[in-house]
This record gives C-alpha cells, sequence and structure tokens, in this order.
C-alpha cells in the first residue's frame, strides 16, 4: 500500500476544483486513522465498513485497495465526497442532521438522565432504523455528481443500460443497510433522484469542465 492515497489527478481536482467550496480537504488511508478504529465498532450495521469510504468534515478516509481503481472512477467518488465536504462546510450542523434521528435517542437520554437513571433506555431507540432525511438529502447530493459524470463524461445517456443500473444502485443504497434504511420508499427516492434543476450549481459544474479537460474522453462502451 502506498504512503500516499491520492494520485497526479486527485490533487489536481483537489487544488483546482474543491479547494474553491471546502478548503483544507483531503484523502486518508482508512486503516491507518484512528478515528476510523474507534468508529469502526458503532458500524455494526454495515459490516464492510473498513472496505467504504467515509467522509467526515474535510477529510476522506479510502480503503487499502483505494489506488488499484481506474483515476477516474477515484476521481467520480471523491467528486461525490466533495459535494459531502462541501455541504459540511456550509452548514455547521451537517454532521448532527446527518446522524440524526439516531443520534438523537442517547442526546434525549442522557438529558433525561437527570430525572431518572431509567430514561438511559430510551438511548436504546437509536438502534431503531428510522427513516433519515437529511441523510438521504445529503447522500441525494453526492449520489447526483455520480449520475452526472456517468451521463457528461461517460457519455451514457439516461436510458442506458449503465446509468440505469447505477441509478438502481442509490435506490438499493438510501433503501438497505448500507445508510441504515434512510429512506425506505423506493418510489420516492426514484422520483427525487430524476429530479432536474441542481445541475446548475457550481460544483457540479466545474467538476463536469474540470473532468472534460483533465481526463481522457471516455465512451459508454468503454467503462470507467
Amino acid at each position: 500500500m502506498s504512503s500516499n492515497p491520492t494520485t497526479a489527478l486527485l490533487r489536481k481536482y483537489n487544488t483546482e476544483i474543491i479547494h474553491k467550496h471546502a478548503p483544507g480537504f483531503s484523502i486518508q488511508w482508512k486503516s491507518q486513522a484512528l478515528l476510523m478504529k474507534i468508529i469502526k465498532p458503532f458500524m455494526f450495521w454495515n459490516p464492510h465498513f473498513s472496505e467504504y469510504i467515509t467522509t467526515i468534515g474535510n477529510t476522506v478516509y479510502v480503503p487499502d485497495y483505494w489506488l488499484t481503481n481506474s483515476d477516474l472512477f477515484n476521481l467520480t467518488i471523491i467528486a461525490h465526497e466533495a459535494v459531502h465536504a462541501r455541504d459540511s462546510k456550509k452548514n455547521p450542523f451537517f454532521a448532527i442532521l446527518y446522524l440524526f434521528p439516531q443520534v438523537f435517542w442517547p442526546l434525549l437520554a442522557i438529558a433525561l438522565a437527570f430525572i431518572s437513571p431509567w430514561f438511559l433506555f430510551v438511548a436504546l431507540l437509536g438502534v431503531l432504523p428510522m427513516p433519515a432525511p437529511f441523510r438521504f438529502y445529503y447522500e441525494l447530493r453526492g449520489y447526483r455528481m455520480d449520475l452526472l459524470i456517468t451521463e457528461k463524461v461517460l457519455g451514457n445517456s439516461k436510458t442506458s443500460t449503465a446509468y440505469q443500473e447505477e441509478q438502481t444502485y442509490f435506490i438499493e443504497q438510501m433503501t438497505g443497510q448500507w445508510y441504515f434504511w434512510a429512506m425506505p420508499l423506493k418510489g420516492y427516492v426514484a422520483k427525487k433522484i430524476n429530479e432536474t434543476g441542481w445541475e446548475s450549481e457550481d460544483i457540479y459544474k466545474d467538476t463536469i469542465e474540470f473532468c472534460n479537460v483533465n481526463i481522457p474522453r471516455y465512451t459508454s462502451s468503454g467503462g470507467i
């Protein structure tokens, strides 16, 4: 495993694009980060946590296999995570909103414990898979970046098999355990992912322009 989890393309994207929206953005190895080792036991619903990319604030933690992917594949992932970093920079309550409502119950239990220690059982409600509208919203913004790159850089139309498969993947992610059943209504998730008008936001526009200038022209048959 390389000591540096970035490549020339990712460093250039960070400098030219992400820095404008989320200064201080960085990529680190997940297996070497103490914070990730502390968090891992709490991610009991995701047995593959070590293999997932995790973003906290301006830092993206990547798994050991990271550099075996193609540059464009990894850039797509970082572009997704850059949206999270930008949202975190814009909203100081991003982390709490992302974890709501599960995070609400332990906090409520601690507050009520001053009344009676029996209220600590309220914390157990935090392990229930309740819908998480803010988590869904922020992940929707991230996965829109994936779909935009699939369409505008890879050349896959919205009716293509590749685009439809990626859209289905997002729906399964949001309605399954990977995001703790953030939004269990598949029809609603499909409706939101097919909305338009968001593409004009700067971070999306800047990323597509960067891709068109700095990476080889891919086609729908070439893949990532």
